[in-house]
């Protein structure tokens, strides 16, 4: 799949159901081993500001030596700039790599 492929799907893919309660996300955490509990988050809302202060706390704390990740959405310019890893946006290729369930589900060969 191309990068405009990827931006493509997901770009038709904003689907809008109101959603309530957190016990899917919950039983998906727990099959994925609870990830979520071994990292220190910071949760940024609101209605103005986000931005700033992302970008504020992500520069304090890479330079104070501590690994940053961030999404944001929607994008202002280019759509790898939802994701940020210490202020840098992530790589196109990110988009295109196939995720465990593409390769599962793939049409691929299999290798000899």
């Amino acid at each position: 799949m191309t990068f405009e492929e990827s931006v493509r799907l997901l770009l038709e893919k904003h689907v809008y159901v109101k959603k309530t309660g957190l016990e899917k996300v919950r039983q998906v955490l727990e099959k994925l081993g609870n990830p979520h509990k071994g990292l220190k988050t910071v949760h940024v809302t609101g209605t103005n500001g986000k931005g700033s202060v992302c970008a504020t706390l992500e520069s304090i704390l890479c330079e104070a030596g501590y690994k940053t990740g961030s999404f944001t959405s929607p994008h202002l310019v280019n759509i790898t700039e939802r994701i940020k890893i210490c202020g840098q946006n992530i790589s196109c290729l990110l988009y295109t790599s196939p995720s465990p369930r593409d390769l599962s589900t793939s049409r691929m060969p299999s290798s000899a």
